[in-house]
């Protein structure tokens, strides 16, 4: 069924609400099953539990020191990335937004700037664009990623979102001595005010006991940093 604010809404009965367009909310929180994938697979069952439906959050406001532009005009797949992100986000079912700062708005075409949460914390990096994002709606789950990881795919996203745990869920990290991933993430309501005067994803990840995940496919969570880092993954590196 659909709330007052048009958002689909799951009931408190262990079973999949029907919706009004003939379709049924799933655990990830929209209609249908992602990525093409199965959706015996993909459907988890209710038992008495309401599951928060997602949106998604795609992080544009880095100043992007070391690649030597603005991320917001990143290209990887022949157009804007943050484009190619919302793309992700509606293919997923998910309604998809923009984080940015508020100086990047105009350069923004004027039909998306309604999907634009600018940032409205600052000095705590990706974490304000979350915050953000809360702000604007504290009652969502938000899946966030980042403008910089070019090879993102819907079946990994959808992987976050199948396993998502109570507080906060992402992927376990590649490198050694980090427990997980910043980003892609994803994270309940009720993670909003546990976080919010912390100074990072990575804090916030650890403060929360956020629940791990083994990625499908780990390069798919690279981002770029640098030119030489775009040109190698252009190349197939």
């Amino acid at each position: 069924m659909r709330n007052g604010n048009n958002s689909l809404e799951t009931s408190a009965q262990g079973c999949h609400p029907c919706t009004g367009d003939g379709g049924s909310v799933n655990d990830f929180g929209y209609l249908g099953a992602a990525a093409g994938a199965d959706s015996e697979q993909l459907r988890v069952r209710y038992i008495g539990v309401v599951r928060t439906p997602v949106k998604g959050l795609v992080l544009t406001g880095g100043r992007s020191q070391r690649m030597g532009f603005d991320k917001a005009g990143l290209e990887f797949h022949g157009r804007p990335q943050w484009l190619h992100a919302l793309d992700l986000f509606d293919r997923l079912g998910l309604q998809g937004h923009v984080s940015c700062r508020a100086d990047q708005q105009l350069h923004f075409p004027a039909e998306q700037r309604a999907r634009l949460i600018t940032d409205t914390y600052f000095e705590v990096g990706p974490l304000g664009g979350l915050l953000s994002a809360f702000r604007q709606d504290p009652s969502a789950a938000w899946l966030v990623i980042g403008c910089d990881q070019v090879l993102l795919t819907e079946a990994v996203l959808a992987q976050l979102i199948e396993h998502r745990g109570s507080v906060a869920s992402a992927f376990t990290g590649a490198a050694p001595g980090f427990r997980y991933e910043p980003l892609p993430s994803l994270w309940e309501p009720s993670a909003y005010p546990l976080i919010r005067d912390l100074r990072s994803l990575s804090q916030a990840l650890q403060s929360v006991e956020a629940t791990a995940i083994t990625p499908i496919d780990a390069r798919a969570l690279i981002g770029v940093n640098t030119p030489e880092e775009l040109a190698a993954l252009r190349n197939g590196s």
